[in-house]
């Protein structure tokens, strides 16, 4: 090797294709600790913001998954609608709204619970509960089903099918509005006379539920509306008009 530059010490020395970069004196400790010290403060803020970052990232991701898992469920029950009708007359058995056969009408929107005809003639409902099971203090939304309308006129008691849940596990519904326009089954005569100038039932249906946010879980409102397309009167071979008949007591 051979000294470049005329300085009092060599710090810089070329052999071949190589340049070498020489500190005769090295490195103080004093030197080594700055070093040391000013990395480990870096490492730790690169942590803490990769913490930071992170956590951030796993919340969004929950509120995302709860959002998306109750949109979920809202269209799973429009998507029941589009294909079926409002079944008016499940709601005679209740003590709220009140149902009038005169009209095939309620007095009232539903609250908290929604009947359907599928497209498989099968008799639906989907009601709030709260607790949804023994233990879990979270509400959901619970779907049964009643068997077909074909028979809804049986004299026999109808045995519903055991409940299932359309909500996630994970989710605490809180409320489920139910808006159904017309009132009244807007095939029926007297319901057509009364006003109704809506060809099929139209439903607005809106879940509450409890999303988690930085502080505590905060109350989201997720609502859908949709209208059957079913555009003619559900019938018997008798020409009785099925959503009108309720089920037996």
């Amino acid at each position: 090797m051979r000294r470049i530059f005329n300085f009092p010490f060599s710090i810089f020395h070329i052999s071949e294709n190589w340049i070498f970069i020489v500190n005769p004196r090295g490195f103080t400790l004093l030197e080594l600790l700055t070093v040391m010290g000013v990395f480990s403060l870096l490492s730790i803020l690169i942590v803490a913001i990769h913490q930071q970052v992170s956590l951030l990232q796993r919340r969004t991701q929950g509120e995302n998954k709860v959002i998306s898992e109750a949109r979920y469920a809202l269209e799973a029950m429009a998507t029941a609608l589009r294909v079926g009708t409002v079944y008016y007359a499940g709601y005679a058995n209740g003590s709220s709204p009140t149902f009038t056969a005169s009209n095939c009408g309620l007095n009232a929107q539903p609250n908290g619970v929604l009947y359907l005809i599928d497209e498989d003639k099968e008799r639906v409902r989907y009601v709030f509960q709260r607790p949804c099971s023994i233990g879990v203090n979270n509400g959901c939304i619970v779907k049964t089903f009643y068997g077909s309308i074909a028979s809804v006129r049986d004299s026999s008691t109808p045995n519903p099918v055991p409940s299932a849940r359309v909500t996630a596990e994970d989710l605490d519904i809180q409320s489920f509005a139910v808006n159904v326009r017309p009132l009244c089954n807007p095939y029926n005569k007297t319901c057509m006379n009364d006003g109704a100038n809506i060809r099929q039932p139209f439903v607005t249906l809106t879940l509450g539920v409890l999303v988690p946010k930085q502080g505590g879980a905060r109350m989201e409102y997720i609502q859908t509306s949709t209208s059957s397309r079913v555009y003619h009167k559900i019938v018997d071979a008798n020409n009785i008009d099925l959503v009108c008949t309720p089920m037996p007591p």
